[in-house]
C-alpha cells in the first residue's frame, strides 16, 4: 500500500535500508535506498538519510 501511495503522490514514503550487499528484489530496482552495506559509507549514509526524513 506505501509503494502505491508513494507512486500516486510522487514522494518518498518507503526508503529501503540495505545493511549488506545481496541481490535486490526487481521492485525496488531504480528506487532510491540507504546503503549501509559499507563501514565506511556510514557517516555519510546516515547524513543523507538524516536530510532526507528531515532529521537534520
Amino acid at each position: 500500500m506505501a509503494m502505491n501511495r508513494e507512486i500516486a503522490s510522487g514522494e518518498v514514503v518507503v526508503l529501503p535500508l540495505l545493511y549488506e550487499e545481496c541481490e535486490l528484489p526487481e521492485f525496488l530496482k531504480g528506487k532510491l535506498y540507504a546503503d549501509f552495506s559499507k563501514a565506511e559509507d556510514y557517516e555519510a549514509v546516515l547524513g543523507k538519510l538524516l536530510r532526507r526524513l528531515r532529521i537534520t
